[in-house]
Order: structure tokens, then C-alpha cells, then sequence
């Protein structure tokens, strides 16, 4: 019967790794394919918010380059105008001048007489512009145009639209600077109702006491810049698909890169959502001056294919026209596909890795299994010739308890084996490989694997009862206990903040490092099923002078003064909960699920430090400062003697 269980305990020890790194494998399998997927749609989207928010920001610049060309022109053609009629007026005082310096032997009235004549016919831009008089009294004195209704008119009270009198203006500049510029809205003729804003130019003519005149209508000036800018935007191409467009208020396309919809009016659109979309524009440039609007657009109307298009739109209020710009988003959906193909190669890649590390490590640990199952049934068949006092049920019972230790012990071993493994298979993945680190990775398999074989020695030790006491260093001992765990620790950021004195003791020193290893293990599972952000561990080992300790092997009452070493082992992990304190030491007993302990990791402790090792062992919880900050946690204290007798 015994010889069944141990062959069924080794065959567990030799496939149950391989058959956790195979399910391992191919759970990490589905999770890289899953965060695949997850890291696909994370980079799908931000491809789509990187395309929109780059090619929205295109059209917004090129539409405010088109509005501040329109913008600059404009400003300069009221300049260039302005020029122009100075220009002129400066001409008419010119023959003004020459008239009355050639004619002073003739009065005044003969002389204004000659100036009419002289500039009468004269005409300029386009045959729109013309000189008239008026004299500082408010009247008008000459109008080649309508002679009959304006001169001999008084025109003093004249007002525009806006309340301004025109006249007054004029006169008023003319007599205190000689000349100037005049604004203001006027009539285009005899039949209009609606008034438009004109700019002037007048000089005062000091010898007959009037001013010389001329002014233009400001959009019969612009009309002529409207025709050059429309026809500089529709040369614009900015992309393959993009050009801009305007429309003015009342829906008339007045550029656009399709010349067949150069001039169309609104009514004369004859698709429904064309008409739609033409309004949507001009309502967004009437009330809301600029934005972005959404909709569907033809981009190859000879195949009638349609994509999701955006465009920027916005309004130049002084001509009522309304700019704007847009792009197709079926590029979007062609770097979408060139990623997708991208990340499944990189998954099938990724997926290809995983099998590769998941064979090299099955095979390890087969290996592992292998050489530890024969060192285990070797210790077994050991056991059981020196352990004849025992009997045949007592014997059973013991190597449960052993293989629950074993297995118990061999998780943090395993797991700095594949750690190791993990490092290496990353750092060939991403060219990395340094031989120094390679080294210092086989070097930590190897150790690991001794303390495989090491574990099992150390539990013979402990059921064996001839095992003999000898003589260790403290400082020794906790750098063994270091090695082991440092890694471990420093993975999770928990910092080991040690106070070792450095004592000479006569016990059982692997016993005692494993019981050390219970708790700090105990500690390491504490923060992590509590998520403390500061994780500190102190390991303290201090000679005492006097101290008591138990002198018999069994639990009594009899105890005797003499040196020993304290031990303390606390955490800043909050604490152990009140109703699991007192069960703290019982046999199976934990907290945690069934595949992350058996509960005999400080039952065993306990038996160790107390039948094994004559000391004592106490556990609380416990408040404390460091670095002026409070913490609570555990605090785990031993008490062993220097010398077992």
C-alpha cells in the first residue's frame, strides 16, 4: 500500500508540472490572442482619432489661409482704391489750377465756367468714376451727370442711411485740412431703394472757395477682385481630393472644382440632398460663423462611389460668403486594413513564441521532475530504513504531511525558474541578449534546482531522528535566506529592511531557515492580497543576554534563564484579521484558496522552532513609526537558544 501511494506521488511530481505549463500555455496563448484583439481595437481607434484630428486640422488651416488671402486683398483693394481717387482728384485740381493761373484777367464765374468744360467728359474705372464740385456753402456747383437735379442744389443737410451728414463732413475737413477722405452709403441710382457704402476723395480749391469731388461705389470696385480671387481659389488643389469651395448666402456656388457648378443658383439645384447640404453650410456661416459638419459625398462620380466626408466651413460676413473645405474618410478604412494585417502576422509571431517558450519549459521541468523524483524516492527508501521506530500508519501519515511541505516549498523555486526562462526567451525577442545576464540566469536555474534537491534533504533532516546539531552563523544564514527571496521581494517593491547581530549558534540551521522562509512568505502573501502601497519587511536577529526558553522537548511548563537569539519578523501589511489569529499555528489551516496554500506552512513553523529547535514562537498584531509615518502589521517573534541541550 505504501509503495502504491509513493509511485503515485512521484508520478504526480513528474507530469503534474508538465501538464500545468501545457494548460499554462495555452492559457497564456488565448490571453496574448485576446489582448491582441484588445491592443487592435485600442490602436484601430487611435489611428482614427490621429486621421481626424490631423486632417480636420488641415482644412481649418486651409480655409483660414483662403479667408485671410480674401481678407488681405480686400483690405488692400479699399487701399488701392483710395489711392486711386486721390489720384485723381489730385489731376482735376491739376487742370483746376492751370485754368484759374492762365485766366485771372476773367472773373470767377468765367473761370468756374472753364473748369466744367475742362472736366465735364473726363471718366475713369471703367467709365464709372467722375469729378463733382461743391462749394464750402453747401451747395453742389457741378455734377456731369445730373446737371439738371444737383447743381445749384443746397445739399447741406444731406444725410445717409446712417444719420451721417455728408456734406457738412466734407466742407468741414476741407476748410481745416485741405483735403481728406469721406465714407459714407448712398443711393446707385434714381431707382434704388437700398443705399451702398461709397469712399470719396475731396480737395479744397482755395481760390474760388470749392471743393473738388470724386467717389466710388466700394462693390463696384470689389466686383472686379471677387472675379481675380475666384478665380485663384478655383486653382487651388491643396491634396488629390482636396480643393476648396464658396458659396454665398443666397446658395449660389460661386467656385468650386467641378466647373459645371461654377455659378448655379440655389433654385436651380435639382438633387434634394445636394439642396439640404447648401443649407446646412450657409446656416453654419449665417449663425455660427464656422464649423465642422458631417455628412456623405460622392468623390467618384463617374463610379458613384461615396464616403463619409467632413468639412470646415466658414463665413466671410462682408461679402456674405461662405468658404469651406473637406476630406473623404476612405483613406481611414485603407490604414485600418494595413493594420489589421499588421497585427495578425504580429499575433501569429507572438503565438509562435509562446509554443516555443511553452515546449522549452515543459521540457525543463520534465527534466526537473525527473532528476527530483528520483532523489525523492531515494530519500523515501532512506526514511524508511531509519525510521523503524515508527510505525507502518505513523510512516504514511509523516510523508503526507512531508509532500504538503515539499509542494508547499517548491512554488517560489519553480517560479524563479520561470522567471529565468521568461527573461531570456524576452530578451532574444528584442535583441537583447547579454551574456553576463544569460549567465546569471542559468546560474539562478541551477541554484534553484539545488534547493529543489536541497528542500528534500532539509525535510529528511527534520523526521529523521538521528539528524545532529552543528554550528552556524547568523549573518551566514540570513544571506542564504537572502538569495532565495531577494528577487521574489524586490519583483513585488516589498523592501527587507534587515538589523542582523552577528551570533555563533549551535541548532538545527536548515530547520530554522525554513521556518524563516514560512513567514516571510506569509508576509509576501500578505501584501498581496491587501495592495498596500508602502511594503516594507523587517527581519531583525539579536543576542540576548538572558531571556527564558523552554528546557524540555515536549510542551511543559519548565523553563531556565540563559543567552539566546530573538528573532523578529514584522510587516507594514495591516495586520493579521482578529478571528484568524488565535488559528494562526493549527495544522491546515488558511485563508487562502486551495491552489495558492495548504495551511502547513505555519503549523510546521511552529513545530520546528518549538520540538525541534527548544524555542518559542509568538504572533501579533502590532502598530509601529518608521520614518515618521505609522504602520500595522504582523510581527512574528522567536525565541531559540544559543545552544541546544
Amino acid at each position: 500500500m505504501i509503495q502504491k501511494k509513493e509511485k503515485q506521488i512521484l508520478q504526480f511530481i513528474k507530469y503534474a508540472p508538465v501538464i500545468a505549463t501545457i494548460l499554462v500555455s495555452t492559457l497564456i496563448t488565448y490571453f496574448i490572442t485576446l489582448d491582441n484583439n484588445e491592443n487592435f481595437e485600442r490602436e484601430i481607434n487611435n489611428l482614427k482619432s490621429e486621421y481626424l484630428a490631423k486632417n480636420k486640422q488641415l482644412i481649418h488651416q486651409e480655409v483660414d489661409r483662403v479667408y485671410n488671402y480674401i481678407k488681405y486683398k480686400k483690405q488692400k483693394s479699399e487701399e488701392k482704391l483710395k489711392e486711386n481717387l486721390k489720384q485723381r482728384v489730385y489731376e482735376a485740381y491739376a487742370i483746376a489750377n492751370s485754368i484759374y493761373q492762365n485766366n485771372k484777367d476773367k472773373s470767377d464765374k468765367e473761370i468756374l465756367a472753364l473748369i466744367k468744360i475742362a472736366l465735364n467728359e473726363i471718366r475713369f474705372n471703367d467709365g464709372r468714376g467722375y469729378f463733382f464740385i461743391i462749394n464750402n456753402d453747401g451747395y453742389n456747383i457741378f455734377h456731369p451727370i445730373k446737371s439738371l437735379n444737383l447743381e445749384g442744389k443746397y445739399i447741406w443737410d444731406v444725410q445717409d442711411i446712417n444719420g451721417k451728414y455728408i456734406t457738412r463732413e466734407i466742407v468741414g475737413i476741407a476748410k481745416t485740412k485741405g483735403e481728406g477722405y469721406s465714407e459714407f452709403h448712398w443711393y446707385r441710382n434714381d431707382k434704388s431703394k437700398k443705399q451702398y457704402r461709397k469712399i470719396g476723395f475731396y480737395k479744397a480749391f482755395k481760390p474760388l472757395n470749392m471743393i473738388i469731388n470724386t467717389a466710388e461705389f466700394l462693390d463696384d470696385y470689389e466686383d472686379e477682385l471677387k472675379i481675380e480671387i475666384l478665380n485663384y481659389i478655383n486653382s487651388i488643389k491643396y491634396t488629390d481630393n482636396g480643393y476648396i469651395f464658396i458659396i454665398d448666402y443666397q446658395g449660389t456656388t460661386l467656385s468650386h472644382i467641378n466647373k459645371n457648378l461654377r455659378g448655379l443658383k440655389f433654385e436651380d439645384i435639382k438633387k434634394k440632398k445636394h439642396k439640404e447640404l447648401i443649407s446646412e453650410f450657409i446656416n453654419i456661416g449665417k449663425n455660427k460663423k464656422s464649423g465642422y459638419h458631417k455628412y456623405i459625398g460622392e468623390y467618384n462620380k463617374s463610379r458613384k462611389i461615396t464616403a463619409d466626408k467632413i468639412s470646415f466651413i466658414k463665413s466671410f460676413d462682408s461679402w456674405q460668403w461662405i468658404i469651406g473645405t473637406g476630406f473623404y474618410q476612405d483613406e481611414l478604412l485603407k490604414e485600418i486594413r494595413k493594420k489589421e494585417e499588421a497585427l495578425v502576422k504580429e499575433n501569429e509571431h507572438k503565438i509562435l513564441d509562446v509554443l516555443f517558450l511553452a515546449t522549452f519549459t515543459t521540457t525543463l521541468l520534465l527534466a526537473i521532475s525527473i532528476f527530483v523524483s528520483r532523489r525523492l524516492e531515494s530519500k523515501f527508501n532512506e526514511y524508511k530504513e531509519q525510521n523503524n521506530i515508527l510505525t507502518q500508519q505513523t510512516k504514511m501519515a509523516s510523508m503526507g504531511e512531508m509532500i504538503g511541505n515539499i509542494a508547499h516549498q517548491w512554488r517560489q523555486p519553480l517560479n524563479m525558474i520561470s522567471m529565468a526562462v521568461s527573461t531570456l526567451k524576452f530578451n532574444k525577442e528584442f535583441g537583447l541578449q547579454d551574456d553576463k545576464k544569460e549567465e546569471e540566469a542559468f546560474e539562478l536555474i541551477l541554484k534553484s534546482t539545488n534547493h529543489l534537491s536541497q528542500t528534500i534533504d532539509d525535510f529528511r533532516n527534520y523526521f529523521n531522528p538521528n539528524k545532529k546539531e552543528a554550528y552556524f552563523n547568523t549573518k551566514n544564514m540570513y544571506e542564504k535566506i537572502l538569495t532565495f527571496t531577494s528577487a521574489k521581494f524586490k519583483n513585488k517593491e516589498i523592501e527587507i529592511i534587515k538589523d542582523i547581530d552577528e551570533v555563533d549558534i549551535q541548532s538545527y540551521e536548515n530547520e530554522l531557515i525554513q521556518s524563516i522562509f514560512n513567514i516571510m512568505n506569509n508576509a509576501y502573501d500578505a501584501f498581496e492580497e491587501n495592495d498596500i502601497k508602502d511594503r516594507y519587511l523587517f527581519v531583525s536577529i539579536k543576542h540576548l543576554e538572558e531571556c527564558k526558553f523552554q528546557k524540555c522537548t515536549t510542551p511543559c511548563k519548565q523553563k531556565e534563564l540563559g543567552e539566546c537569539i530573538e528573532i523578529i519578523i514584522k510587516d507594514t501589511a495591516g495586520g493579521i484579521p482578529k478571528d484568524v489569529l488565535p488559528k494562526i499555528f493549527e495544522a491546515y489551516f488558511t485563508t487562502k484558496h486551495q491552489s495558492q496554500g495548504t495551511g502547513i506552512g505555519l503549523y510546521m513553523t511552529y513545530n520546528i522552532i518549538v520540538k525541534n529547535l527548544k524555542g518559542t514562537i509568538k504572533v501579533n498584531n502590532t502598530t509601529y513609526k518608521y520614518n515618521d509615518k505609522e504602520y500595522t502589521g504582523a510581527e512574528f517573534k522567536i525565541t531559540l537558544p544559543l545552544t541546544i541541550k
